[in-house]
C-alpha cells in the first residue's frame, strides 16, 4: 500500500513538472537545458510604471497563468530606468543572456520564447491590459500554435531540399505567431527558384518583388524602371493563381498601382485597379488604404 501511495505521489510530482510552468530566478536558469515548451519572460518596470509591478503581485502567481504554456519555465525580469547599484546588479544577474528584441513594443510584456530563446509571440499593450482570464486564453492559443510550428521544424531537421523548404515555409506562414529564425535564408537555400508556392509566400518581400523596380534612384539615373505595360503584366502575373495570400496580393496592387498613378495612368483605370485590390479582402488595412487612395487620386 505504501508503495502505491509513493508511486502516486511521484506521478503527481512528474505531472506537475511536465504540465505546470515552473518559475526560475534568472533567465539563464529558465532557458537551461533548452526546455521543450520554451519559456515565458515577464518584463516590468519597478521604478517607472505601475501596471507591471501590479501584474507581478496579483497575477504572476496565478496557477492558470503558470499552466498556460504547458511545461514552459517562467522568469520575471525587472527593467529599471534609475536603478541604484544593488538594483542594477540584481537586474543584470537576472537578465543575463536575455536579448530584448523589437517585438517588445512596450513594457510590461509577456515574452513567449521557444527553447532557444527566440520570441514566438509578445503580449503587451492592450492585450496584456485585458482581464487575466483573457490573457491566459491568449497565452494558451499562442502556445498551441507554437507546438504546431515546433513539430514542423522538427520535421525540417530531418528533411533536405524542397521538402525542408516546404516544412520551413509551413512553419513560417502559421498565422498568429512569429516565423522561425533565419527562415528566409533556409528556404532560399533549399528552394532557390522558389518552386514551392509556399516558399514564395513565406519569403514574400514587396521591395524585392516590385518596389525596387518601380522606384527611381537619383544616385543611379540609368536604373531601369518598369514601364506601364511591364507593370500591368507583372501585376497580373503576381496576383494570379494561389501563390500569394490576399493580403500579399493587396501589397502588390498597392506598389503597382501607385507606380502607374505616378506615371500618369488613366484615373478611371487606376480606380478600377484599386477596386480589384479592395475585393481581395474588403476588411483589411490594405482595403482601407485603397479606399482612401480612390478618394484622393480618383476624383
Amino acid at each position: 500500500m505504501k508503495r502505491i501511495i509513493l508511486a502516486l505521489g511521484l506521478m503527481g510530482i512528474c505531472a506537475g513538472a511536465l504540465w505546470g510552468g515552473s518559475e526560475r530566478k534568472t533567465y539563464e536558469q529558465a532557458i537551461k537545458g533548452n526546455p521543450n515548451d520554451g519559456i515565458v519572460v515577464f518584463l516590468y518596470g519597478p521604478d517607472w510604471e505601475k501596471e507591471g509591478p501590479q501584474f507581478l503581485k496579483k497575477q504572476w502567481q496565478n496557477p492558470k497563468l503558470k499552466n498556460a504554456c504547458g511545461g514552459a519555465n517562467l522568469v520575471a525580469l525587472p527593467i529599471y530606468q534609475r536603478p541604484d547599484e544593488k538594483e542594477k546588479k540584481t537586474a543584470d544577474d537576472k537578465s543575463k543572456g536575455f536579448k530584448r528584441t523589437k517585438n517588445v513594443r512596450s513594457i510590461p510584456a509577456l515574452v513567449l520564447q521557444d527553447y532557444s530563446g527566440r520570441d514566438y509571440y509578445v503580449i503587451c499593450g492592450d492585450e496584456l491590459a485585458q482581464p487575466v482570464e483573457k490573457v491566459v486564453e491568449l497565452m494558451k492559443a499562442k502556445f498551441e500554435l507554437y507546438k504546431q510550428q515546433r513539430k514542423l521544424l522538427q520535421q525540417a531537421e530531418k528533411a533536405k531540399g524542397r521538402a525542408k523548404a516546404r516544412a520551413y515555409a509551413q512553419a513560417a506562414t502559421i498565422e498568429g505567431i512569429l516565423p522561425p529564425r533565419d527562415h528566409v535564408k533556409i528556404i532560399k537555400e533549399n528552394d532557390p527558384k522558389l518552386e514551392e508556392p509556399l516558399s514564395a509566400r513565406a519569403v514574400f518581400n514587396i521591395y524585392e518583388l516590385l518596389v525596387d523596380q518601380t522606384t527611381y534612384d537619383k544616385d543611379n539615373p540609368s536604373k531601369k524602371i518598369l514601364s506601364t505595360e511591364e507593370t500591368l503584366e507583372k501585376l497580373k502575373a503576381l496576383t494570379g493563381g494561389e501563390t500569394y495570400t490576399p493580403g500579399q496580393k493587396q501589397e502588390i496592387y498597392a506598389a503597382a498601382v501607385g507606380h502607374l498613378r505616378r506615371k500618369g495612368y488613366d484615373n478611371a483605370k487606376v480606380k478600377k485597379l484599386y477596386q480589384e485590390m479592395i475585393a481581395l479582402d474588403p476588411d483589411s488595412i490594405w482595403a482601407d488604404y485603397a479606399k482612401h487612395a480612390i478618394r484622393i487620386w480618383c476624383k
